[in-house]
């Protein structure tokens, strides 16, 4: 059997399975949240509406960075301009970030979600924030990378 009969049909099957591969390595890179909070980290440009306590949408900036001792969290500084000494911390998972219920700053309680942009240039939230007053201000508020 001629040798060049038998690379032409595994050439064009190689080149694919490599292809395969990489594309494959890509979309779990991809997933990993280590990638995902090194894609997110730094500042980020708030535009918040809230229901009760802020009556016009505000803008204020914020800084994300991933949280120094859990590879699957980030701390969120200047949370609802609570000041950059205030962080709330929230779970990376894929490209959404969920903050379980915590209390931050001189007592706001604050929970919700967000939603990760697929180029990772804005984040679009949904969270509760509980001054300690009883009264729940719901928010709806995007960051946008600087």
């Amino acid at each position: 059997m001629n040798m060049k009969n038998i690379i032409k049909p595994i050439l064009p099957f190689s080149i694919l399975l490599m292809a395969v591969n990489l594309s494959c390595e890509e979309l779990l890179d991809d997933m990993n949240t280590g990638d995902v909070r090194e894609k997110i980290e730094g500042q980020w440009q708030c535009d918040e509406t809230s229901e009760y306590y802020k009556s016009t949408a505000t803008k204020f900036t914020v800084y994300i960075s991933p949280h120094p001792d859990d590879s699957t969290k980030v701390l969120i500084d200047n949370f609802y301009q609570l000041g950059f000494d205030v962080s709330a911390v929230a779970t990376v998972s894929n490209r959404n970030l969920y903050i379980n219920s915590q209390t931050i700053g001189d007592g706001f309680e604050v929970i919700g979600s967000g939603t990760i942009s697929s180029n990772y240039n804005q984040i679009d939230w949904n969270y509760s924030v509980n001054d300690g007053s009883g009264q729940i201000d719901d928010v709806v508020a995007v960051y946008t990378k600087l």
